[in-house]
């Protein structure tokens, strides 16, 4: 695999050479002593002597697998916490335009409106001379109390109108 740590691959290299063939080398030239009735052509103290650093190659294959393990986990974690920062960071961002946009519509829009509604209804209940809230504003608001005082305006003359006429 090419995404294989080169502290694997040497180590595997290693216990290819040391225990794969030069322990199971030894090993079978015991057995066959063994098996022939003679002596073992070493004695168990230098069998252990050779043995055990062949035998150890093969830990050193988990050692670095171990290490190209944790290696990459430091990785995964260090991306993942950079990952989330990045989340957390868009998160707030996200809230903070959220929390503006609100803002902006309740201070805006919600708000003269309500005022504006409040004094549409002073003038159905015959209260003709409350200031309309939104005038001069230059929007859509604007638009709306620009319209309400025409109304006013028309209804008054009108109502005067009638009552010349009475």
């Amino acid at each position: 695999d090419p995404d294989t740590s080169p502290a694997i691959i040497e180590a595997a290299g290693g216990a290819q050479q040391k225990y794969f063939k030069d322990c199971l080398s030894l090993a079978n030239d015991m057995k066959k002593g063994s098996d022939a009735g003679g002596k073992y052509p070493i004695d168990p103290d230098q069998w252990v002597e050779m043995t055990t650093p062949q035998i150890g190659s093969l830990l050193d294959v988990l050692h670095a697998a171990a290490k190209a393990s944790e290696t990459f986990a430091e990785e995964a974690a260090s991306h993942s916490q950079r990952k989330l920062l990045t989340v957390v960071a868009l998160l707030v961002i996200g809230i903070g335009v959220a929390a503006v946009s609100i803002w902006i519509v309740f201070g805006r829009v919600t708000r003269p409106l309500v005022a504006l509604t409040r004094a549409m209804a002073d003038f159905a209940n015959g209260h003709f001379d409350v200031a309309l809230p939104g005038l001069g504003r230059k929007d859509e608001i604007d638009d709306i109390a620009g319209t309400v005082e025409e109304f006013t305006l028309k209804a008054a003359e009108k109502a005067q109108a009638e009552a010349q006429e009475r």
